[in-house]
């Protein structure tokens, strides 16, 4: 075979593989250049220098050193040397700290008086090798590195070293004949082996004669042959294999490699997806990838491992239910797959088959009891199907494994979740409060859990205000201790605010907003809790206790700071609009907050209470009654309609709307409905006595 002078294409390989090659070889010292350490020994023990003078000279080194003194370090050790000139480590070590000082002059001399004595010395071959790289004398360098691993043939970071160095050096068939040689005599070659089946690839594409092309491409397919063989785990030599399978369109010896890196993977999931793309990739990438792996998944029917990837990219491309069928094939054929067990479980949840989804994880989990992903996953899904029960005793389960030191990404927020099963299942308030405490180092895991216990009264007041209204005496007992508990913590202190001003307590929620702004100013964490809409439950907090001035400041202080906070812009434009003030300023405000959500029936209808308030009826009645179709259960809007009605003399239509708001609950306002409907019935009467007497 011809040599040939490095091609542009080369140099950029050999470019790349430097880098392979360079973490192969990394060890904890370098030179000050940046380039590769010269021994990995120098840690190791040394002898005792031989003489007190020596001694000496050798403590004083080490002093110089330790300071960064490399020169006088330097000067030491040759002083070191002189008392004591056999000791090949301080030879060793002062060619080091002489590189350090820029002497590479020095270092040389040292380092060939060391060969002269002991010349099949490995460490010092393999340091002046590299300082010949450095001083770009690449011949004599390879050449030392020859004698290198011709010293140490067992030793594959050797190899790795001159490969790196004839690579460095732009000599890619020198670099094979290393990279060969580690692969027939290192004891473990499996990186050197990898080089050596690219450098392959690479002198392969530059050669010029069709024998020499033909030698090198059977020369990789014995070497990649032997290799699997050799390293039957290793999966890069199986991505290879499979990769010149495609090339050469045989998908059947591909699958069979895929099926071989599935095999021996730890984390099959990601593995599994690390499939997937290199078999697109090597088939085209991009769409005609993808086609044609969809074209190889039919030819082979009755193969697990095909379904699951064809379920894996409808997933990634967003088509869950034929990823689902999918799926549901690759299950049929492996019933005992984990993933696929786990895919499938998902998506029949997602589906709104909880029952199925549990059932399918309870199959895993019956080959796999201790599964702790399958454990969690199990818990989760039943907590989100409302299988408390369940959801209990598998999050319980994770959770004490996590105790017996198996790791559990986020346990607080697990914590939170149980808080959920425990109140669910009427479990000790004293349990559920330990629960929400372990929660609280995971922002947002206490307020899951009150939010849910929160829907859960809200659900059991139309069925039973009696019980509704004891939960929600418990729930705010509790938030109260945790508040108690962790007092650095802001998230419960808002939290418990929350529920005070659910009860209308706006004195109490006041109190407990104040506690947020203490604890997260006490923890630095201003800038999480005191938000715009920290400060806009600030300000509702004191319109709503009646301190009306505190909230238009706090309110005007949140635009100011924030101008696009619609909801505060509503706000204060509604408190304006309910006084009969500001009403320009008021109706600016809500006009800038319908630019952003002009659907928000709330905000409609603050315009159309403007209008009113300005005895603009007619818009007023138009603002307010698509207010009413978009907000259809709100008593108020339909009161202001009502009101709009009578302005506009149709006090029929104002007492239907009336009659409607009280029907819904008109909470606070229920006497001023009340007095209204009066006042529209007694109008209807005027209105019909008047027409009789006509």
């Amino acid at each position: 075979m011809q040599r040939i002078p490095p091609s542009p294409f080369v140099c950029t390989f050999l470019a790349g593989l430097w880098l392979v090659i360079g973490t192969a070889c990394r060890t904890p010292s370098t030179f000050s250049d940046g380039s590769l350490p010269i021994s990995a020994t120098e840690h190791q023990v040394i002898e005792d220098p031989q003489s007190a003078q020596a001694l000496a000279w050798f403590g004083m080194a080490l002093h110089w050193e330790l300071r960064g003194n490399y020169e006088k370090s330097a000067a030491a050790y040759q002083n070191a040397i002189e008392n004591d000139p056999d000791n090949d480590a301080l030879y060793l070590h002062a060619t080091k700290r002489l590189i350090q000082a820029g002497k590479q002059e020095e270092a040389f001399e040292l380092l060939d008086t060391l060969l002269q004595r002991t010349p099949e010395n490995v460490q010092a071959l393999r340091w002046k090798a590299r300082l010949l790289l450095q001083q770009k004398e690449s011949e004599p360098a390879l050449e030392t590195y020859s004698l290198v691993v011709g010293l140490k043939p067992a030793e594959e970071f050797f190899y790795l070293e001159a490969i790196q160095a004839a690579v460095q050096a732009q000599d890619s068939i020198l670099a094979l004949t290393f990279a060969r040689e580690a692969y027939n005599h290192a004891d473990e070659a499996k990186r050197s082996t990898l080089i050596y089946l690219r450098l392959l690839d690479a002198v392969s594409e530059q050669a010029i004669d069709l024998q020499g092309i033909a030698d090198l491409q059977d020369e990789y397919s014995s070497v990649l042959a032997e290799t699997l063989t050799r390293y039957p785990e290793e999966s890069v030599f199986n991505y290879l294999d499979a990769e010149r399978a495609l090339a050469a369109n045989n998908e059947a010896r591909a699958l069979q490699n895929y099926e071989k890196i599935d095999l021996h993977s730890e984390d099959k999931d990601e593995e599994r997806a690390r499939i997937l793309v290199h078999a697109i990739k090597q088939l085209g990438d991009g769409r005609k990838g993808t086609r044609k792996f969809r074209n190889l998944a039919n030819g082979f029917p009755g193969n697990a491992l095909v379904y699951y990837l064809q379920g894996l990219l409808w997933e990634f491309q967003r088509s869950n239910d034929k990823a689902y069928l999918a799926y549901k094939q690759a299950a049929a054929l492996a019933p005992t797959d984990t993933p696929t067990l786990r895919k499938l479980a998902v998506l029949t949840y997602q589906k709104g088959d909880a029952t199925l989804a549990l059932s399918l994880l309870d199959k895993v989990l019956k080959e796999e009891p201790d599964n702790p992903d399958m454990i969690l996953l199990s818990g989760q899904i039943a907590l989100a199907s409302q299988n408390y029960t369940k959801a209990l005793e598998y999050l319980s389960q994770r959770l004490d494994q996590q105790k017996q030191g198996l790791d559990l990404e986020n346990p607080a927020s697990i914590y939170g979740q149980l808080a959920i099963a425990q109140w669910e299942t009427g479990q000790d308030q004293e349990d559920v409060l330990a629960s929400l405490e372990a929660a609280g180092n995971a922002p947002g895991a206490i307020e899951l859990a009150w939010r849910q216990r929160y829907q859960t009264i809200l659900r059991l007041k139309e069925e039973n205000p009696d019980q509704a209204q004891n939960l929600e005496d418990d729930l705010l007992i509790i938030m109260e201790d945790l508040s108690d508990r962790i007092p650095r913590n802001p998230e419960p202190a808002w939290l418990t605010a929350t529920s005070y001003s659910f009860r209308d307590d706006y004195e109490m929620a006041l109190d407990y907003l104040e506690e947020v702004k203490f604890r997260a100013e006490l923890s630095g964490s201003s800038e999480t809790w005191l938000t715009p809409d920290y400060w806009f439950d600030v300000a509702a907090a004191q319109e709503r206790s009646g301190q009306f001035d505190a909230a238009v400041n706090t309110f005007l202080g949140i635009i100011e700071k924030k101008p696009d906070h619609h909801s505060s812009l509503n706000y204060v434009a509604y408190m304006w609009a309910e006084r009969g003030i500001n009403l320009d300023q008021a109706q600016e405000f809500v006009e800038r907050a319908m630019q952003f959500d002009p659907d928000n029936g709330s905000y409609i209808d603050t315009l159309g209470w403007i209008y009113y308030q300005q005895g603009n009826f007619d818009d007023a009645y138009d603002e307010l009654l698509r207010s009413s179709e978009l907000l259809p259960n709100e008593s108020v809007v339909l009161e202001h309609l009502g009101d709009v009605l009578m302005k506009l003399n149709r006090p029929v239509e104002a007492r239907g709307y009336y009659q409607i708001a009280l029907a819904l609950d008109a909470g606070e306002r229920v006497e001023i409905v009340q007095k209204s409907l009066l006042a529209a019935e007694q109008a209807v009467a005027t209105w019909l006595s008047s027409s009789r007497t006509e």
